[in-house]
């Protein structure tokens, strides 16, 4: 459901911000900043979309709805202001859910130290394992890879050395079959699909389909 209200999430904004993008832009209020019954709407929608994320534990994905949320924002109004109070925002909230939610503070640990929490006795269920794994994937792609069809990596009893390939770890695979030659090929095809969709944007002829292709 999460893939379908990004999109959804980004035609609101854009239908939304077209029809009020002058009254955002303007300095009305306080610090320069609009009154807030203009961000009603916005801020409706936006603490749904948070508390459904935070309500399943995908923080990253909630991250993802208040990028999306704050660069339409900026991209309607070119106000600096709100990506300084998005930031603030931001960090606020980063801060809170350390200290509340040990999900959090368990990612925050194994990113400082991907060892954290390893044992002996079975690694594989550790909360670093995964991660640790997909270096060593990473780091073993070597320049040109291992092949096509050979980056997930087996052990003798036939289970992945990276437990859940399928989720943001696929990178890991893509390196160790492609190397570091096909990851920057990858980068860059990204940068090509982000190019084409901000030339479009600036060839559209309405306020809508701008902001819907930025």
């Amino acid at each position: 459901p999460g893939e379908f209200a990004k999109v959804l999430l980004v035609v609101f904004l854009a239908g939304y911000l077209r029809d009020n993008r002058e009254l955002l832009s303007m300095g009305t209020g306080r610090f320069g900043m609009p009154s807030l019954k203009h961000f009603g709407p916005l801020l409706v929608i936006w603490g749904g979309a948070m508390l459904v994320l935070f309500q399943t534990n995908d923080l990253g994905g909630g991250l993802l709805y208040f990028s999306i949320f704050l660069a339409m924002l900026w991209v309607a109004t070119a106000r600096w202001q709100y990506v300084a109070v998005g930031l603030g925002l931001f960090a606020v909230g980063a801060y809170a859910l350390y200290h509340v939610t040990p999900h959090v503070r368990e990612r925050v640990s194994i990113w400082l130290d991907c060892s954290w929490g390893f044992s002996q006795a079975c690694p594989v269920y550790d909360q670093g394992y995964q991660l640790a794994q997909s270096i060593y994937a990473i780091s073993g792609g070597g320049f040109f890879g291992q092949g096509l069809g050979r980056g997930v990596l087996l052990t003798a009893e036939g289970n992945t050395y990276i437990p859940y390939l399928e989720t943001d770890f696929i990178y890991a695979a893509v390196v160790q079959e492609l190397g570091l030659a096909g990851a920057a090929g990858l980068v860059l095809l990204y940068l090509v699909f982000c190019y084409r969709g901000f030339k479009i944007a600036l060839q559209a002829a309405d306020g809508f389909s701008k902001l819907l292709a930025s």
